[in-house]
């Protein structure tokens, strides 16, 4: 097993080359990303990420672990006035687990429009969608009105269920059809810049 700060030098270039290839590197992409002469020298290193669970392997190939996409976490950073605050952060969060709880049954799903502009929804967010999950009242869904699909909250009132918007400029939508659920939204990522 490398040094653990070997360890975590591997683990960052590993990080670092993840965009470019979208997959884990094989052992000889490996051996010239990490500057290794050998195969053991290789396979150490990639036990050594393995039984930290940053690698894993699936059907013989090597494949990114619980902890591959972990960020760590500094929590209490105040929006409001600044604080003295930490540099070192107490743990790591798997991002993929921590906005996905369902890898199996969950959709990202890119909205356009601003209908959902006051829940903080907006044009260019990713929402991560449970398929399936019954909706309650307040949730935000993706469904389908009458052939066209919409991202709304889910509303009930004493006519029965309905699609809210969150923006006084859009309308809700009541239909004498069928409201489709696809899912529940889970969570929703923005990228600033």
């Amino acid at each position: 097993m490398p040094r653990p700060s070997r360890a975590l030098e591997y683990l960052a270039k590993l990080r670092g080359a993840w965009p470019k290839l979208g997959r884990v590197p094989s052992y000889a992409e490996l051996a010239k990303l990490w500057n290794l002469k050998s195969k053991a020298s290789v396979a150490r290193a990639v036990g050594g990420l393995i039984d930290a669970g940053y690698l894993s392997k699936r059907g013989g190939a090597l494949a990114p672990g619980p902890g591959f996409f972990a960020v760590p976490v500094v929590e209490g950073v105040p929006a409001g006035l600044p604080v003295a605050g930490g540099e070192d952060a107490p743990y790591d969060l798997d991002v993929a687990s921590w906005l996905v709880g369902k890898p199996s049954g969950t959709a990202l799903v890119k909205v356009k429009g601003l209908s959902m502009r006051d829940a903080g929804i907006l044009p260019g967010d990713v929402l991560a969608v449970e398929k399936g999950r019954e909706p309650r009242e307040g949730d935000v869904v993706v469904a389908e009105v009458d052939g066209a699909w919409t991202v709304k909250r889910y509303a009930r009132d004493r006519r029965g269920a309905y699609l809210q918007a969150a923006n006084p400029d859009f309308q809700d939508i009541r239909t004498a059809g069928e409201i489709r659920v696809f899912g529940v939204a889970v969570s929703v990522m923005r990228k600033l810049k």
